[in-house]
């Protein structure tokens, strides 16, 4: 859902994805090479890295959610054990 929102917005806008990659949706994507994508890699729960990250956004968009039925049934307590 957010790799398509990304995809959606990059033509009018310059968008900042801050994401683990953990579930790497986004670098086979059409547009990972888009001149207004700005990529950095990031855990959610390192709050300095992700205030300093949206410092200057004028919109947030919140996609941080364990992404896809077979990574919970695959790692069900992965986030629970970082």
């Amino acid at each position: 859902m957010g790799s398509t929102i990304v995809g959606r917005l990059l033509d009018d806008n310059r968008v900042t994805v801050y994401d683990s990659f953990v579930r790497d949706s986004l670098s086979s994507k059409p547009f990972a090479e888009h001149e207004n994508l700005t990529i950095i890699r990031g855990d959610i729960l390192d709050a300095g890295k992700l205030n300093e990250s949206v410092a200057d956004a004028q919109i947030v968009i919140h996609c941080a959610a364990i992404a896809g039925i077979d990574t919970v049934v695959k790692r069900p307590t992965y986030l629970l054990k970082r």
